[in-house]
């Protein structure tokens, strides 16, 4: 299911970085959902004042307490075979476009994890060196461009 915000807003973002962060934190979600009944990944993306919030949530069994605290320490994995750098390089990569990373248990029904980045002013075509403003042109499809989109 993907739910995304109707308003034409452009985000501070490199095109690049916000495909890994997102291919991380989704990864992680469909492999928490293998295997489960019923398995749902929700995607959201919404306006927030000065920003966009871009969400994942899954109804996977979520994340042990004591692993909450862990889960942006690389190379730390629950997972046979993963690598345990996944939600650390998106927490970083989130933090150098000047956004903020969070992940949260959604009480027994599985994981949400949010990616908040800024929005470019109404009139500024362009953004910091190594930025590219990321736009939503058609409903459910994001692109890069330099001016109006």
């Amino acid at each position: 299911r993907i739910i995304v915000f109707r308003q034409q807003a452009g985000l501070r973002a490199d095109r690049t970085a916000l495909g890994v962060v997102m291919g991380h934190i989704l990864d992680n979600a469909v492999e928490a959902v293998s295997g489960i009944r019923d398995p749902e990944i929700t995607l959201k993306a919404v306006r927030d004042g000065d920003g966009v919030e871009m969400r994942v949530e899954d109804n996977g069994p979520g994340i042990h307490g004591a692993d909450m605290r862990r889960v942006f320490v690389p190379l730390f994995t629950t997972r046979p075979g993963g690598m345990g750098m996944g939600l650390p390089i998106a927490r970083r990569l989130v933090f150098r476009m000047g956004g903020r990373l969070a992940v949260e248990n959604l009480r027994g029904r599985g994981t949400g994890v949010s990616v908040r980045l800024g929005i470019v002013p109404a009139g500024e075509g362009g953004t910091g060196p190594g930025e590219e403003r990321v736009c939503r042109q058609v409903p459910g499809h994001f692109c890069a461009h330099g001016e109006n989109g």
